[in-house]
């Protein structure tokens, strides 16, 4: 079970957009609003890097950027030479507003 926290928690003096913790590791959200993917992750790629990578102590399971656009061919391969190049469980994740079904309402790319 993961306990969820929204723009509550702080990882040095930064305020998280949002964090699911479980006994077994962390996943951290960087939440974008462009309506493209590659400026919604060149804006969270900083933040969710260092978020990553400024507390040793916490074992992250995954770094999520969560955007309103839908990856093309061009923006999945762009994520998948930043997760071979960088070496972290670096995660995209769509979301659709007007969805009603949260099984609709979230796309996750690996």
């Amino acid at each position: 079970d993961y306990k969820i926290s929204t723009e509550k928690t702080t990882i040095g003096t930064n305020l998280i957009d949002s964090i699911a913790k479980s006994n077994d590791g962390s996943i951290i959200f960087e939440v974008k609003t462009r309506s493209k993917v590659l400026p919604n992750i060149r804006e969270a790629l900083g933040q969710i890097l260092e978020y990553g990578l400024l507390n040793s102590k916490l074992n992250i399971e995954k770094l999520v950027i969560l955007g309103p656009a839908l990856p093309n061919k061009r923006d999945l391969n762009y994520l998948e030479n930043l997760k071979k190049h960088i070496k972290l469980p670096l995660e995209y994740c769509s979301y659709d507003k007007s969805a009603s079904t949260l099984n609709k309402k979230f796309k996750f790319y690996k």
